[in-house]
């Protein structure tokens, strides 16, 4: 094949290619970053279920409480 023939992008097409294909591996760890998060939260929520099981009533009255001024 001859070189009129080949296809070559436009030159308003090439910083868009340029961005694209950095994007393409960027991107998906960007994309599963919330889904980290999420097992972040629920491995804290899980703790914090664990820690409340463990703790007395006596001991959940001693903790202040937020319009207790005491």
């Amino acid at each position: 094949m001859n070189s009129e023939h080949e296809m070559v992008p436009p030159a308003h097409e090439m910083p868009w290619n340029r961005c694209a294909r950095p994007g393409r591996v960027l991107l998906p760890p960007v994309d599963r970053e919330p889904w980290r998060l999420v097992e972040r939260l629920a491995a804290v929520a899980a703790q914090a279920v664990a820690v409340d099981a463990s703790v007395t009533a006596a001991e959940l009255d001693a903790l202040p409480h937020p319009g207790n001024s005491g």
